[in-house]
């Protein structure tokens, strides 16, 4: 019996050794990583050299090259690498619009270990000048440009007011009249912005949410508008978008409420478009040390709604039922997968918004 014991061990001790060698290729590169050092964003791609030596007793193969993007590349030779034989391994790095310091992994599969082996692509890229067209990209007519069309401006508590701009510059030879023509407003949000932009003036459109501090105001708020450049008005509508909270900071509690949601995903499956109406229910608990406040629900679509079992305070330890209802026959698009989020605005300070996606297949 003993024999049969110390026979077992060894035969253990022997697997976790031959286990060990396999999983350790005996394919070495002369370092860990390359670095390129700092380089030109519009200097072209660059490629540095390792060497990887073949220590063991038989053939190596590279077998594949996995990048974790496509501005890196591997030139490897594809035939066997013989014991004790040492070959070049190219790494290539495209350094175009990829500007700031860089790291990036490189997966070298080889034939004598079942794990890969990573090396590491470092470097730093300095930018290149950009055009006017690259940092103005919007052309809103008559010469001009913005460096964007939206701005989301996050959280925003109760009293306070948050700002944003959205860069501008006039291109042309002349000065351009500008007019704002508002498609809907949230009345929380003030535009700043000249009437009359100098040829190659470069500047600012300065925008700011505010919150009255009577804390009415809850939830998601948006505001459209468009640019009239020399009466006529631009193809690109501008958008901004602000969520109303409370004001944590007044709150002074440390014991502050949690929200926590049994799920955050309702996939209702194949729907009929003609008439059905699902439904689903949801747990939302306070696990919090103070009472939790559903300040707003809100729907991105007509064809979802959102009740709660009850509408007051819930109290620390105790819960309500969401109830969940989806109407398939105000599904706008019956051809494609329909996406939906509920989203939930507490007095949770840590995670004031939770959101619920809904999905469905649309079936005629």
């Amino acid at each position: 019996m003993l024999k049969k014991v110390v026979a077992t061990l060894i035969f253990a001790l022997f697997g976790v050794v031959s286990y060990a060698q396999q999983a350790q290729s005996a394919l070495v590169f002369s370092a860990e990583s390359v670095n390129f050092g700092t380089i030109s964003e519009d200097g072209g791609v660059v490629t540095a050299y390792v060497e990887a030596r073949n220590g063991g007793a038989i053939p190596i193969y590279i077998l594949k090259i996995e990048t974790s993007c496509g501005c890196t590349s591997v030139d490897y030779p594809r035939e066997a690498i013989q014991p004790n034989q040492s070959v070049r391994v190219g790494v290539s790095f495209d350094p175009m619009n990829r500007p700031g310091r860089f790291e990036r992994d490189v997966a070298v599969v080889v034939s004598d270990c079942d794990a890969p082996m990573i090396l590491g692509v470092r470097g730093y890229v300095e930018p290149r000048e950009r055009t006017v067209d690259e940092l103005y990209p919007f052309d809103m007519g008559g010469g001009l440009r913005l460096s964007t069309t939206s701005r989301a401006f996050g959280y925003l508590e109760q009293g306070w007011h948050s700002e944003e701009s959205i860069e501008y510059v006039n291109t042309s030879q002349s000065a351009v009249s500008v007019v704002l023509e508002s498609l809907h407003s949230s009345e929380l949000l003030t535009v700043d912005m000249p009437r009359s932009i100098a040829p190659g003036e470069r500047g600012s459109i300065l925008l700011r949410y505010a919150l009255p501090e009577d804390g009415e105001v809850y939830g998601t708020r948006s505001d459209e508008f468009y640019l009239v450049v020399d009466g006529v008005r631009a193809r690109y509508r501008l958008t901004t978008e602000v969520i109303a909270v409370d004001n944590f900071n007044a709150q002074g509690d440390i014991s502050a409420p949690i929200a926590d949601i049994s799920k955050n995903i309702i996939k209702f499956g194949e729907v009929n478009c003609l008439n059905s109406i699902c439904r689903e229910k949801l747990r939302l608990e306070n696990n919090g040390g103070s009472a939790l406040v559903v300040r707003c629900v809100e729907s991105t679509s007509e064809a979802v709604a959102c009740s709660l079992s009850h509408d007051g305070e819930i109290a620390s330890g105790d819960g309500v039922w969401l109830d969940i209802a989806l109407d398939s026959s105000k599904i706008a698009n019956a051809d494609e997968l329909f996406v939906a989020r509920i989203r939930l605005i507490t007095n949770d300070p840590l995670r004031p918004m939770q959101t619920i996606k809904i999905t469905a297949i649309p079936m005629w």
